[in-house]
C-alpha cells in the first residue's frame, strides 16, 4: 500500500515552505509557485489568466461553475 502513496508524499515535501531556503524545493528547481492539483480540475484565477482567456471568458467560465455548485 506505500507504493500508492509515494507520489502524494513527494509532492508534499516538493511543495513545503523550507525556512533554510526560503522557498520550497519546487520553487528553487522550477523558479515558480507550483499548482495544486485541484486547480487543473477547478481553475484558479492564476491559471485563468496565464491561460490566454481574456477577462469575459474568465468570468463566464467561472460563473459556469457557480452555476455548477448550486446543482
Amino acid at each position: 500500500d506505500w507504493d500508492d502513496k509515494v507520489s502524494t508524499v513527494l509532492w508534499a515535501y516538493r511543495t513545503t515552505y523550507k525556512r533554510l531556503n526560503k522557498a520550497t524545493p519546487f520553487q528553487l528547481v522550477f523558479g515558480m509557485n507550483a499548482f495544486l492539483p485541484v486547480e487543473f480540475v477547478l481553475p484558479s484565477l492564476h491559471i485563468a489568466c496565464t491561460g490566454g482567456l481574456d477577462d469575459e471568458q474568465a468570468l463566464e467560465g467561472r460563473i459556469d461553475e457557480l452555476i455548477k455548485l448550486d446543482e
